[in-house]
């Protein structure tokens, strides 16, 4: 993707002005992306709390969440009722899960975008508009 003006969203910055060398009327006042590949990532954190004792696990990753429930001093149902839901149904609602892998045409910054890749300036919070 390239711009028509300097680009400030940090996923998306382009600050670098292109030049060809010699004189393209096509290519003058177009800004080039500061870096061609630009990673957005998001992590799940998970929790095990007992209401009766109110102790509840540290949040942390998945694997380490279903495997230590015991250390929360949970019951037998309060037990078995964490492994359902751990073990079950938190993989169907993972955020990895729900969102898959979205390719580039899923950007709504792509929207704006000629067929020659040239693209009108987008705003400051980009980013947020795209993870929304």
């Amino acid at each position: 993707m390239y711009y028509v003006s300097a680009v400030d969203d940090p996923w998306f910055a382009a600050h670098r002005q292109f030049s060809a060398g010699a004189h393209d009327d096509n290519t003058e006042g177009t800004w080039i992306p500061d870096a061609f590949i630009q990673v957005l990532a998001c992590a799940d954190q998970y929790q095990i709390c007992n209401p009766s004792t109110n102790r509840c696990s540290p949040l942390d990753n998945f694997l380490f969440t279903v495997e230590n429930p015991q250390q929360m001093g949970l019951n037998e149902y309060q037990n078995e009722t964490a492994f359902i839901i751990m073990n079950i149904g938190t993989p169907l609602f993972m955020t990895c899960n729900l969102i898959g892998t979205p390719g580039a045409d899923t950007l709504l910054a792509t929207r704006q975008m000629l067929p020659t890749g040239l693209s009108a300036s987008i705003p400051d919070n980009q980013w947020t508009l795209e993870v929304a």
